[in-house]
């Protein structure tokens, strides 16, 4: 291939995500064209990443000494991650208090109770941190084709998306 037959395919890729993008633009669907590409706008800057941590939350089928092993081979230390992993306990949880938050970089979400104390008039902390992410930790769900769910290699992936682990590994 030469450079101009390059330059002519690099050209229409660009004017097709153009139009992409300002069309995602108008329709209210910028961020899911952002996502697509891994272009997450990362807005939150309440935590200072010398010292931010990740929370875990959800419930797990996964030991949490595997979770922290998996911590481990990600590179990240294990004191960077709290795990609230109990769902009973989950059901008093306050939520609110990750609003602003200066400890917490990421939340990483498996399966977890829709009502809980702090998440004010919404359906889910999960809604409510979707509503307004520029005021949480960025959120990282653990899905699976049957929903939320906390697995090895989802938590693998999970890490490895985390502002926490980018900062750390950059």
């Amino acid at each position: 291939m030469k450079e101009e037959e390059l330059s002519c395919i690099l050209e229409k890729i660009y004017q097709k995500i153009n139009k992409e993008i300002v069309e995602a633009y108008y329709s209210g669907k910028l961020k899911e064209v952002m996502k697509k590409y891994d272009l997450e706008e990362e807005s939150y800057s309440y935590s200072n990443m010398d010292r931010a941590k990740i929370l875990v939350i959800g419930d797990s089928a996964v030991k949490v000494d595997i979770l922290k092993g998996l911590v481990k081979e990600c590179g990240i230390p294990k004191n960077r991650v709290d795990f609230e992993l109990d769902y009973k306990k989950l059901k008093n949880y306050n939520f609110g208090k990750l609003q602003f938050s200066l400890i917490y970089s990421d939340v990483i979400v498996g399966p977890m109770p829709h009502k809980v104390p702090g998440i004010e008039n919404y359906n889910s902390f999960l809604s409510m941190i979707e509503s307004k992410p520029e005021e949480y930790p960025k959120l990282v769900r653990l899905d699976s084709s049957s929903g939320l769910k906390i697995t090895k290699e989802a938590f693998r992936k999970g890490l490895k998306s985390t502002k926490l682990y980018k900062y750390i590994n950059e």
